[in-house]
């Protein structure tokens, strides 16, 4: 059971990191953006479909790691972080920096 949530949370890390790299870079200039853009949903006009897979793909990490949480600390009480955990913290954290 631990060993699914293992791989499917580094397959939906890696998804993570590749759904974020491939949306395009947006030129921000902050001066005009805090009063030209408000009420305008201009964000989700372009590539909607890579966005909200994006937001999906995030949220669905986000609970699979908490459900992974709560099932190994339940398990175990005197709990070592094994190397499927060190890897699954890296994959995590390594698409957060790519965010």
């Amino acid at each position: 059971m631990i060993e699914i949530l293992i791989v499917l949370a580094i397959v939906l890390s890696l998804a993570l990191i590749v759904l974020v790299t491939i949306q395009p870079r947006q030129n921000q200039l902050f001066s005009m953006d805090a009063t030209s853009n408000i009420g305008k949903p201009s964000y989700w006009q372009s590539n909607t479909l890579v966005k909200v897979l994006t937001l999906l793909v995030s949220l669905a990490l986000f609970v699979l790691l908490l459900t992974f949480m709560v099932i190994t600390i339940n398990k175990k009480k005197n709990f070592r972080y094994s190397p499927f955990v060190i890897g699954l913290k890296f994959f995590f954290l390594l698409s957060i920096f790519f965010w």
